[in-house]
């Protein structure tokens, strides 16, 4: 059976945001470009321009130079947002611990274009008398394990483990490319390139050291499917470090061929057996990314061993599993 999209109609928001250290001394309407690189400069300078937009209660023009913990008002009309999957399954719940299976397409948070189709939003929506507490990420696109805590002494045990990085993570990939058949170690930086796009080689800024293990498991025609074991834990680093190893992501909307990022992620090219009419595509069971983070080990109780966590193989990966 197939099961529906989530879509929220048309509403109108007010957005705050407290400019962080790293934007200080910016120009306001630079910071929109890099944080919501998905709207052209018009866009923001419209809203500006009639008031919309406000920095400690003030207009502003959009040369105006931010400060550390200026706080800014964008009220937006008409806010409409891409449909997600919110068919979320709980794999464990119990002691102050939620592990999800996440579906895709879902983000984690709220962030450019969602909002209200974020998980966190549509957690609190289900459970308003809870708190959720983000322990790591999945981006829209990735499917699987996703680790939360629903208390504060859990999210610190939690937290400190992957600031120690004591959590095993395991993912599978399906990727483009020609990666050999021997594992093999991917070691570059992992920084920003332009908007929220991630990338490696001497361009990128805000460079952090990454560290991925892949080793291919099987192919089929130009497919490679492979597991991914990163070390590290930078934003969208699989998807860069399979970039650097020369290849791309079945269907990342992103980090795929130019060609590609043009176009919606429904429209992405899957390969002879995945030409889908973009109706059919409409069903959760045909949207995907061709990674999915299949096994999580960490430990839930500070004196016990590490248990592990896995997340069932989303249809597109049987075939390969």
């Amino acid at each position: 059976m197939l099961k529906q999209l989530r879509h929220t109609p048309p509403y109108s928001q007010q957005f705050r945001y407290t400019v962080l250290k790293e934007y200080d001394g910016w120009k306001i309407i630079d910071l929109y470009l890099d944080r919501f690189s998905f709207r052209p400069k018009e866009y923001w300078e419209e809203l500006m321009a009639v008031g919309d937009i406000t920095v400690n209660d003030q207009n502003v023009p959009s040369d105006y130079t931010l400060k550390e913990k200026d706080i800014i008002i964008t009220k937006r009309h008409d806010v409409t947002e891409p449909d997600v999957n919110p068919h979320y399954e709980i794999l464990y719940e119990q002691d102050g611990i939620l592990i999800l299976n996440k579906p895709s397409p879902l983000p984690v948070h709220p962030a450019g274009r969602y909002y209200k189709n974020s998980l966190i939003y549509i957690l609190r929506e289900q459970n308003p008398e809870t708190t959720f507490h983000t322990i790591h990420r999945l981006d829209t696109w990735t499917t699987g394990v996703l680790v939360m805590a629903t208390n504060k002494d859990k999210a610190k045990l939690l937290h400190k483990q992957v600031e120690k990085q004591e959590f095993e993570k395991e993912y599978g990939v399906l990727a483009i490319g020609d990666f050999g058949n021997d594992e093999f170690i991917i070691d570059e930086d992992v920084g920003r390139r332009n908007g929220i796009q991630r990338g490696f080689g001497p361009d990128i800024t805000e460079a952090k050291n990454a560290l991925t293990k892949f080793v291919p498991i099987t192919k089929n025609g130009d497919i490679t499917f492979l597991k991914a074991y990163p070390l590290t834990g930078r934003t969208n680093q699989i998807r860069v470090h399979i970039n650097a190893a020369g290849g791309h992501i079945l269907n990342d909307p992103l980090y795929s061929p130019k060609e590609n990022q043009e176009r919606s992620p429904l429209s992405v090219v899957r390969g002879p057996s995945y030409k889908k009419t973009e109706n059919e595509l409409r069903s959760t069971d045909n949207e995907f990314m061709g990674l999915h983070c299949y096994k999580m080990t960490f430990k839930i109780q500070k004196d016990q061993e590490a248990q592990t966590f896995t997340a069932p193989w989303p249809k597109h990966f049987l075939q390969f599993v």
